[in-house]
């Protein structure tokens, strides 16, 4: 076994009485193997201290090419709800500094900006049968997610939230895989949905036509009551396609396959080699979306402080939260955050802001110009 010693780590058993002891924490799946000596079914047969994912400190997983598998194309939208004025082209200034970050670190990439004037017109051109949807829905959050799902589908590339900050070049992200998705941390999904793990939607990668979005926009277009609700085609909903997309059960939710030198999280994903080209493939949190969200950072730790009589799920939320702490720093291999401005929330009146034009963060955004030819 080839054990860094980053991942050597001093960790509190929680069971009566508190003593501590040493692990070696695995860098990878082959690691983890090794070290337990057996081929590992469900998430419970994994030793807590060993969390939900190995510890990664190496780069991203890539290959060397001068083609890449996702094209380097950023998408950000934001839609001011039916506003077809040239004045749609702004954003509240409070997301300029996340937003500049990413020509900053990408330049030779495309960046294109999404607007509720060209979302609708991508829809008549390219999808009318969510239209309906589109315009039933009174809330913008619910017409920015559906949009990331048709414009990553249409064109691929990445869609980020625009509270996302791009720390380094992307570059090699979109070299080996054809899709990526993006686990939160996994406290998360512990503290909002009581699940192992939860895929948000707002950062990830895809070829176009990945026929993973083409089920979840299938999907959309078949909801027939559009409920006023931030969430309802959010990371919930997204969280379901990927399991539906992979037939992933509810007890699929807990197995782990754990075969394979990877640093992906331990949790069962599915058949496909992680390198098929329909596939979709799960990063370690480590980099790119690693800071639990801040409304859990009181309830996590009143959780933890005596988690003896906790489930099992919990008790392995604690051993993480004890060893890393809430506040998670980037490392040398990070490379996006996610600042939690709470950009869905109803109560924020937007009209209010401050708004500057996208051409002042980014001079040479392009938009869509209402032809069946690319932006």
């Amino acid at each position: 076994m080839n054990f860094t010693i980053s991942g050597l780590v001093r960790v509190l058993f929680l069971f009566g009485v508190t003593f501590s002891v040493w692990y070696f924490i695995p860098t990878s799946s082959t690691e983890l193997l090794a070290l337990t000596g057996s081929k590992l079914k469900f998430l419970d047969d994994i030793p807590l201290e060993m969390g939900f994912q190995p510890f990664v400190d190496v780069e991203f997983p890539h290959v060397e090419t001068d083609v890449p598998r996702i094209p380097h194309n950023i998408h950000q939208i934001w839609i001011r709800h039916h506003n077809n004025t040239e004045i749609d082209i702004e954003v509240p200034e409070q997301f300029e500094q996340y937003m500049k970050t990413f020509p900053k670190w990408n330049p030779s990439w495309k960046y294109y900006f999404w607007t509720h004037k060209t979302s609708r017109k991508l829809l008549e051109e390219r999808h009318p049968e969510l239209l309906t949807f589109y315009d039933k829905t009174l809330v913008p959050v619910q017409k920015s997610d559906l949009m990331r799902y048709v414009v990553v589908y249409e064109f691929g590339g990445l869609y980020a939230d625009l509270d996302t900050s791009c720390l380094r070049s992307l570059d090699i992200v979109t070299t080996k895989y054809a899709c990526i998705v993006l686990p939160e941390p996994f406290e998360d999904g512990i503290i909002w949905e009581n699940i192992p793990y939860r895929i948000p939607n707002g950062v990830f990668f895809c070829r176009a036509k990945h026929p993973f979005l083409e089920q979840v926009l299938r999907t959309i277009s078949g909801i027939k009551t559009v409920e006023a609700s931030p969430t309802l085609i959010g990371p919930l909903f997204y969280t379901t396609q990927y399991r539906r997309y992979n037939n992933i059960s509810d007890t699929d939710m807990y197995r782990v396959n754990i075969s394979g030198d990877t640093s992906s999280p331990y949790f069962y994903k599915g058949e496909l080699p992680e390198s098929h080209d329909d596939a979709i493939y799960i990063p370690n949190t480590r980099y790119f979306l690693d800071q639990p969200h801040p409304w859990h950072r009181d309830k996590i730790k009143r959780i933890c402080e005596n988690p003896s009589k906790a489930t099992l799920i919990i008790k392995r939320m604690c051993v993480v939260y004890t060893r890393r702490g809430f506040d998670r720093k980037p490392s040398n291999f990070t490379f996006l955050e996610h600042a939690y401005t709470f950009s869905f929330n109803s109560k924020i009146d937007w009209s209010k802001r401050k708004y500057i034009p996208v051409k002042k963060i980014q001079s040479n955004v392009q938009t869509y110009n209402g032809s069946r030819s690319l932006i």
